[in-house]
């Protein structure tokens, strides 16, 4: 007797949480469904009252596997469906009831078909409202070379210098470009930066210095033989120039003193990281 009569409460309460579930709907459909999969593992507490056998256990996911594929073919609860027809997940989750109450009547233990289906239904159920509020905030990253060396009290070496050397070395050791094909673009990757990172770096969440107080001295041998080949009649020989004499005050430091995992082996090259 106990057993129709949870089968009877457990229809009632079903039949109410669907029914309730439209007017969740007004807060979107992702809403009403969530509502929907979190209360109805709450069945469970009901056949733990009141259903002891297998057959009882398995009436209402047996009809519910039917009455959801129904309803996703022809829409017939439009709480539980999503507008579009992304998948047969409301069917999948009576097929799991209907699982979780064969093996756990199966071996006399309810308790294991509630516990999973109540994990299922809140975990699953919360997870993707959760999830979808903390996706929405972004955490953001700055990442660049930001030079705290001083050619004296007053002068202070420019970071898009430090950035400019960095790439003249880099486009000469992975691209095989002379450093006048850099110094030709550089006007182009500055603007770039200018209105595509600049204006937003303020709003990063965290900004990672990538500057090495020795990397001047590193780049600076691989640098200067590159900006010698500028020659005097090319556009770029004054920008050449002033980079030598800003490395010229900098102690030359051997690439082979540089620790093999180093960031600045990605430009000078010889470093562990194999892409």
């Amino acid at each position: 007797m106990n057993n129709f009569i949870g089968i009877i409460i457990s229809a009632i309460y079903i039949t109410l949480v669907i029914v309730s579930s439209k007017f969740v709907n007004k807060f979107g459909e992702e809403a009403s469904r969530k509502y929907v999969h979190i209360l109805l593992s709450n069945v469970w507490i009901i056949y733990l009252f009141f259903i002891d056998s297998m057959w009882a256990a398995c009436v209402l996911p047996i009809a519910f596997v039917f009455i959801n594929l129904f309803s996703y073919k022809f829409k017939l609860i439009k709480s539980i469906e999503r507008e579009k027809n992304d998948g047969l997940g409301t069917v999948y989750y009576a097929v799991s009831m209907l699982i979780a109450s064969i093996i756990s009547y199966g071996v006399g233990c309810p308790i294991v078909g509630a516990s999973g289906i109540l994990i299922m239904g809140y975990g699953d159920g919360l997870a993707a409202i959760v999830g979808k509020k903390i996706k929405s905030q972004k955490y953001k990253i700055y990442i660049s070379a930001l030079t705290v060396l001083n050619m004296d009290r007053y002068t202070r070496i420019s970071s898009g210098d430090t950035r400019l050397i960095r790439r003249i070395v880099r486009d000469h050791q992975f691209r095989g470009y002379s450093a006048k094909h850099t110094l030709k673009n550089w006007k182009m990757v500055t603007r770039g930066e200018t209105k595509n990172i600049f204006p937003f770096q303020e709003d990063a969440n965290t900004i990672f210095n990538t500057s090495l107080i020795y990397e001047l001295g590193v780049l600076k041998g691989l640098a200067i033989p590159m900006l010698k080949e500028v020659k005097k009649e090319d556009e770029e020989y004054a920008e050449a120039e002033r980079l030598i004499n800003v490395l010229k005050y900098i102690k030359t430091i051997p690439t082979e003193d540089v620790p093999s995992n180093s960031l600045l082996k990605e430009f000078v090259g010889g470093g562990n990281f194999k892409y």
